[in-house]
């Protein structure tokens, strides 16, 4: 076998062995954390629907943001807006402003 030859199977079987071993990470991330972007939701600036941003596509794996915003498309409009990236919030938080009446 030409000396070419070799290099070109050689950095084949590199590649396919990187994209194994990115495939075996991503997993065990997902494994681990419940998803790709757990604890975050994508929502609509216009019409206000949320949608957890790992079912999105979005990676956020230990992340920290004030704002983030990005293009994506709203089913709810059927076009394409900014949507936020944002913390799910805490049930806590939503029942924290409810009275509880004795």
């Amino acid at each position: 076998m030409p000396w070419y030859m070799v290099i070109l199977v050689s950095a084949g079987v590199a590649w396919l062995v990187l994209v194994v071993c990115l495939l075996v990470v991503m997993c065990s991330v997902t494994k681990n954390t419940g998803g790709f972007a757990p604890g975050w939701q994508l929502r609509c600036t216009r019409c206000g629907r949320t949608r957890d941003a790992g079912e999105a596509g979005l990676v956020r794996y230990k992340a920290a943001s004030a704002s983030k915003r990005t293009l994506g498309f709203c089913r709810g409009c059927r076009g394409f807006r900014w949507l936020a990236v944002e913390r799910v919030p805490d049930e806590a938080e939503h029942h924290h402003g409810a009275q509880v009446q004795a």
